[in-house]
């Protein structure tokens, strides 16, 4: 006698990458993401990795799923920032870029049930394919002081972009509660729908690949790695250390970063502080030598008014880096006990986690010994099994 075997169908889940290294910490949730697809032992989803840029290339070359570049084109990225701009109706956007964007037809060629976009995309809210969208943070209503995300017609892209993902996701994925809470006051969705998945360190942060490059870093010395904008504070932040030269003239703080948005600005300011000799400005470095810099150093210190939570505090966990950090929105949550906080618009305030960190042994030995609690929370494992979760019960 025999019988049929019945198979369900798998989800055919596609993930879409359309953005390259230069997106800072949405890059590497990217890359978190696409980790967890590697890593998925789901027998519910068959994971495509859709991408438009080169640098994903080598990064996918091992991975067990199928992946497909499409070619980034300047027409459609415009086409997708021009419908936002006009503000059209969903259901028009998506008429529109079906017909006419070349990325959204390579797209739909595909055939996925899902689309999930780690990067707030625009194509989010302009194909027909069922999305899954994430919010990584609404500064420009919170933080809206800076220019980075209010000015000219940033303000009013962010506005319609975040309400069009909140009418049209299936899912949002957000970095914590308080991201969550930041979703329901700003647009009208259902909570049922927002899902916190909490950030985890890159894979690279786990590497030991010493720094063999030629760069005289001083033998002991504060870190920040963040891009020079102005909402990561670093005008305040050398404020803080010009008061923290008045106890400990050896002080010394590390600046990475492209060398770009108000980098020269800064450049000039610290010789209106004539902290030439304090200051040390050395550039983006790669990647495979970040953890290098953090275990050398003597605390990292993070001032930026951005969150609700941060990428580089769990970076420093993982390389057993004293921090200390703005305690604002998600970060105390995120980290708990082990950083000190600061008020990040109080240069007294940053200046005495400074001299902490800088002359007190005992409080850095404490946040070490503090920070293998979240160390515990933050685990890839957990991440993937998170992540898997949320879209396999969409």
């Amino acid at each position: 006698m025999g019988s049929l075997l019945h198979t369900a169908k798998l989800k055919k889940v596609a993930i879409f990458l359309g953005i390259n290294s230069s997106a800072g910490g949405m890059f590497q949730y990217a890359q978190s993401i696409i980790d967890a697809v590697k890593f998925s032992k789901s027998e519910k989803i068959e994971f495509i990795i859709i991408y438009t840029d080169n640098e994903w290339k080598n990064q996918l070359v091992d991975y067990p799923c199928k992946t497909y570049q499409i070619k980034n084109s300047k027409f459609g990225n415009l086409l997708s920032k021009f419908l936002v701009l006009l503000q059209l109706s969903i259901n028009t956007s998506k008429f529109i870029s079906r017909h006419l964007n070349p990325i959204v037809k390579e797209v739909m060629k595909l055939k996925p049930d899902i689309i999930f976009y780690p990067c707030q995309d625009y194509l989010s809210f302009q194909t027909d394919i069922v999305s899954i969208s994430t919010i990584h943070d609404l500064m420009h209503i919170y933080e809206n002081e800076f220019t980075e995300v209010s000015k000219n017609l940033r303000f009013i892209y962010r506005q319609y972009r975040y309400k069009a993902i909140c009418s049209n996701s299936k899912a949002i994925l957000v970095d914590s509660e308080v991201g969550k809470n930041h979703v329901l006051e700003s647009y009208d969705v259902d909570k049922d729908i927002i899902f916190p998945l909490h950030y985890v360190p890159p894979k690279y942060i786990y590497n030991n690949k010493k720094n063999n490059a030629e760069i005289n870093l001083p033998k002991k010395y504060l870190f920040y790695p963040a891009q020079f904008w102005e909402h990561k504070n670093h005008k305040r932040l050398l404020k803080a250390i010009k008061l923290s030269k008045e106890k400990f003239n050896d002080i010394n703080i590390v600046f990475t970063g492209r060398k770009n948005h108000i980098y020269k600005e800064l450049l000039n300011y610290v010789k209106e502080l004539s902290l030439e000799e304090n200051v040390h400005f050395i550039g983006k470095i790669e990647d495979v030598h970040m953890s290098d810099f953090y275990k050398k150093a003597r605390a990292l210190i993070f001032p930026s008014f951005f969150g609700p939570t941060n990428i580089p505090p769990l970076e420093a966990i993982v390389c057993d880096c004293p921090m200390a950090v703005s305690g604002i929105y998600g970060m105390p949550s995120q980290l708990k006990n082990s950083a000190l906080y600061f008020d990040p618009r109080d240069v007294l305030s940053i200046s005495e986690c400074i001299n902490q960190l800088w002359s007190d042994d005992k409080t850095c030995e404490l946040l070490l010994k503090n920070s293998q609690i979240v160390k515990n929370e933050i685990s890839f494992e957990i991440f993937t099994e998170r992540f898997i979760s949320i879209i396999e019960n969409i």
